[in-house]
């Protein structure tokens, strides 16, 4: 440690810590105040993670110091953010109930096009759905074509039918070439099956009720505003050496921006439909915001996220961006972001969860299990 101030110096030290702070602190307010406000916060929060461990270890140079009192400034700070770690960090804790006699296994999924367009016979996304055990899989970025070079609506449907009966299909987008948007292949019956108009051409929402013996719930599926980065955009700014210049920055700076606005209008638009339900719900999909965000905040009020009871401080990436950082392979610790969800009732209780790292699309699947 005395290397660290050695070169740095203290002062340079505390100016970076300092500013370490400022943004925690700023990334905490994401989740009060609407992205289409104020994009700064909103900014933060996707490097939330980040931030806390940054002030973390500012806390812990400061301890090995001769001015030990400024472990304090990040303590304050890492204090202040302990609602959002607490949706960041999987807690582990188990809400212990007496034993139920009825489950659900739920998963959700954005399949990136299907697994990129491949055909039904070589489909590995596919199987993967046949083979989860889910009894209910509510799928993102489902696309079909007319063309039989990729996966048409009827093929796909027919490889899932023994397995999953009952379906819903919502395309946001219905042309000559493709149908692409949302899906729920279930095992139960789907009624009530309804759209969320929320102004936005390629992503999409709506609701089913799922019938489970004598219970019904209300299933959410959704896929909020893209934050349309391409790929390539991603990998350079990940790159061990990247060199963004100012204009690039702008560039995605302002893309981000306009998805921040167009997510808070979708987002009261679910929240209402939420609150207007006369069932149990269950709230699934890629949200396309973090966990420290006004969407989450606004979509888990009231509701359990099952992630969180799951495993003991795991921040379930579910989006890594392992071509431009192949060295990490792990989801749990590798750099990426939790963009996908399953939200619910409080009377679910969540037994299982889990984050299966397959290669089939750019995201990883997210599924639960529960009981009442």
């Amino acid at each position: 440690m005395h290397r660290i101030f050695h070169s740095i110096g203290h002062g340079a030290w505390m100016t970076l810590n300092l500013l370490a702070v400022l943004l925690l602190i700023t990334a905490d307010t994401a989740a009060y105040i609407p992205p289409a406000r104020l994009h700064l916060p909103a900014l933060l929060a996707i490097g939330f993670e980040f931030l806390v461990a940054a002030n973390a270890l500012f806390a812990f140079t400061w301890l090995f110091s001769a001015k030990k009192s400024w472990c304090a400034v990040s303590l304050v700070a890492l204090l202040l953010s302990v609602p959002a770690m607490k949706v960041t960090f999987s807690s582990g804790k188990q809400d212990i109930r007496p034993e139920h006699t009825h489950s659900l296994a739920v998963l959700s999924y954005n399949t990136h096009l299907l697994q990129n367009n491949t055909p039904v016979e070589q489909n590995d996304l596919l199987r993967y759905i046949k083979n989860s055990g889910a009894q209910v899989v509510l799928l993102q970025e489902y696309a079909v074509y007319k063309n039989t070079k990729y996966p048409t609506f009827q093929q796909v449907k027919n490889a899932l039918s023994d397995t999953y009966p009952y379906t819903y299909f919502d395309f946001s987008i219905h042309n000559q070439r493709q149908q692409f948007g949302l899906a729920v292949y279930s095992k139960y019956p789907l009624i009530h099956k309804t759209t969320i108009p929320i102004d936005t051409k390629g992503n999409g929402a709506n609701y089913c009720d799922i019938v489970v013996g004598a219970d019904t719930f209300r299933l959410f599926n959704n896929h909020l505003q893209s934050n349309s980065l391409e790929p390539s955009e991603i990998d350079s700014l990940l790159h061990p050496h990247a060199r963004p210049t100012v204009s690039f920055n702008k560039h995605l700076t302002s893309k981000l921006a306009t998805a921040y606005t167009l997510r808070t209008h979708q987002v009261q638009r679910i929240r209402q439909a939420i609150d207007e339900s006369p069932y149990p719900v269950i709230v699934c999909g890629d949200f396309n915001d973090v966990p420290a965000s006004y969407t989450y905040r606004q979509l888990a009020r009231g509701l359990k996220d099952a992630f969180l009871s799951s495993s003991l401080l795991r921040t379930g990436h579910t989006y890594v961006r392992s071509s431009a950082l192949p060295w990490f392979h792990n989801a749990t610790f590798g750099p990426g972001i939790r963009i996908d969800y399953i939200l619910t009732d409080p009377m679910l209780r969540a037994t299982d969860f889990r984050i299966d790292r397959v290669a089939y699309s750019d995201h990883y699947p997210v599924m639960a299990a529960f009981t009442w």
